[in-house]
Parts: C-alpha cells; sequence; structure tokens
C-alpha cells in the first residue's frame, strides 16, 4: 500500500493541534497562577508567627508545588501530542496536495502529448507550404500556425517518463 495512502487514511485519527495549543495556553496559565499561589504562600509562611503556623503554610506550598509539577508534567505531554498532530498534519497537507498534482497530472499529460501530435502537423504543414510556395511567399502569405518552441514529443515523452518515475516513487 502507498504512502499516500496510509497517510489519507491516518487523517480521520489525528488531534487537532489548534485545540491541543489551547490546552498548552491553559495549562500555561494554570502554572502561572500555581506559582504566584506558591510565592504568596513562601511570604505569607515568612511572616508566620508560630511553628504551628509556618508548618501549616509548609504543607500548602507542597501542594501546591505538586500541582504545578503535575501541570508541568502535563506540558510536557501537551508538547509532544502537539508535534506529532503538527507532523501529522503536514503528512495530511502533503498527502492532499500529492493526490491534487495526481489527479491534474493524468489530464495534463494527456493534453501535452496531444498538443506534442497536433504541433507536428502544424510543422508538418508549414513545410509543406514552404515547400509549395516558396521561403519568401510561404512567410508574406501563410501564417504560422505552430509554436517554433521546444513542443516535440521526444522532448515530452522525456518529461512524461522522468514525471512517471516521481509519482510512482511517491507512491511507495
Amino acid at each position: 500500500m502507498g504512502r499516500v495512502v496510509e497517510v489519507v487514511k491516518r487523517i480521520v485519527r489525528s488531534e487537532d493541534s489548534a485545540s491541543i495549543a489551547a490546552d498548552i495556553a491553559e495549562v500555561k496559565s494554570e502554572g502561572a497562577a500555581l506559582e504566584d499561589e506558591a510565592e504568596q504562600l513562601e511570604a505569607a509562611q515568612a511572616a508566620a508567627e508560630t511553628f504551628e503556623a509556618s508548618q501549616q503554610f509548609e504543607r500548602q506550598i507542597a501542594a501546591v508545588r505538586w500541582r504545578a509539577n503535575k501541570a508541568a508534567d502535563r506540558l510536557k505531554n501537551l508538547h509532544t501530542r502537539l508535534a506529532h498532530a503538527k507532523a501529522q498534519e503536514l503528512a495530511e497537507d502533503e498527502a492532499r496536495i500529492v493526490l491534487r498534482h495526481r489527479a491534474i497530472y493524468g489530464r495534463y499529460r494527456t493534453a501535452l502529448q496531444q498538443l506534442g501530435v497536433i504541433h507536428q502537423e502544424a510543422v508538418q504543414l508549414d513545410r509543406e507550404a514552404r515547400g509549395r510556395l516558396g521561403e519568401g511567399r510561404a512567410g508574406l502569405v501563410v501564417p504560422p500556425v505552430h509554436y517554433a518552441g521546444l513542443i516535440a514529443p521526444d522532448y515530452i515523452a522525456m518529461w512524461v517518463e522522468h514525471n512517471d518515475k516521481l509519482f510512482a516513487q511517491v507512491d511507495t
């Protein structure tokens, strides 16, 4: 099964990076609030009048620090999930882009090959006109119907072969 197909199948199971980013912002806010609370408790502990009051503040500070550590652990997990989600979204974008390119490539290849054939016919008509009327006269009375650039079937065939190989590599 090709890589593109596998990526498209994963689209349904992907996490949304925007919602994870929102969760990260929420956890950061929670962590900042916990740090502020711990600082206030430490100030209150420093001003405590008795050992027992100081011990009570110490337990409260420990509980707040424990919650802050848990928030930091959640934040690490969220960052990991965000990196994974962004990588997955990028892979999905790549798959969609490749599928769109593949959809137009077949039509484009066919049109270009047909253009090469028509171009050869136009070049042949021009040669026949110049042969029959002469170079100078044909240039005056017969408007050119072919492009004088490199629209040659040989070049088109090389391009098609090259791009067919590229698309085959994308599918593996």
